[in-house]
This record gives C-alpha cells, structure tokens and sequence, in this order.
C-alpha cells in the first residue's frame, strides 16, 4: 500500500450499515444456528 501497489482497505462499516447487515442476518436466520466457532449461542446486544 505504501508503494502504491495495491489500494487502502475500504472504510469501516457506518453505524447505519452494521443496522442493515444484522437485520439482513435476522431475515436470512444466520443466528439460529450457534456459533461454529465456539459454539454458544449469538445474542444481540452491544459487546
């Protein structure tokens, strides 16, 4: 990046756009399903 090779990384999500994504996640049933990773269950609220 610093040669200009490549571009910069896109922009962080805006708070509007994290809203879009986890109600596209709601509709969609991704957070049915426990987490493959760990295993728990998703929740949704704030970290």
């Amino acid at each position: 990046q610093k040669l200009g090779l490549i571009g910069p990384p896109p922009p962080p999500l805006s708070s509007d756009e994290w809203e879009k994504v986890k109600q596209r996640s709601l509709l969609q049933g991704d957070s049915v399903q426990p987490c493959p990773i760990c295993k728990e269950e998703f929740e949704l609220r704030p970290q």
